[in-house]
């Protein structure tokens, strides 16, 4: 690696490229479920517009429909992409929307769940 001007791996942080793996992999596993759950499909009538509008970009969009349809792993690509969304939009319906007013600071420095709780529990300690 060293020769190609990329750092040893003695210089990678594998801790911080572990984290953010295995965060994708809780997530693509939480999605999934979710997705099953629902029973979202991709369907054709989803798809295919979003194909197409790819395909305007090019000279020849009709050869750029049809090489996406040749191949399933390809239109895969696409149908990914319409589940995704069409999860968030369910989700989305489903969401609970609590305003709550905070200063900029509170906004840019959120609490987490966790530290919340410890601070309830030290609330309720009797001296």
């Amino acid at each position: 690696m060293e020769q190609q001007g990329l750092p040893s791996d003695r210089d990678i942080d594998r801790e911080h490229y572990r984290e953010a793996a295995e965060r994708r992999v809780r997530l693509a596993l939480v999605m999934r479920e979710a997705v099953r759950e629902r029973g979202i499909k991709a369907d054709d009538f989803a798809v295919r517009p979003r194909i197409e509008k790819l395909a305007q970009s090019y000279d020849d969009p009709k050869r750029v429909i049809d090489w996406y349809y040749a191949d399933a792993a390809r239109l895969g690509q696409f149908e990914g992409i319409v589940v995704e969304e069409l999860l968030v939009e369910q989700l989305l319906e489903e969401a609970k929307v609590v305003e709550k007013e905070m200063t900029l600071q509170e906004f840019m420095n959120p609490v987490s769940p966790n530290a919340v709780d410890t601070e309830r529990e030290q609330d309720m300690e009797v001296p």
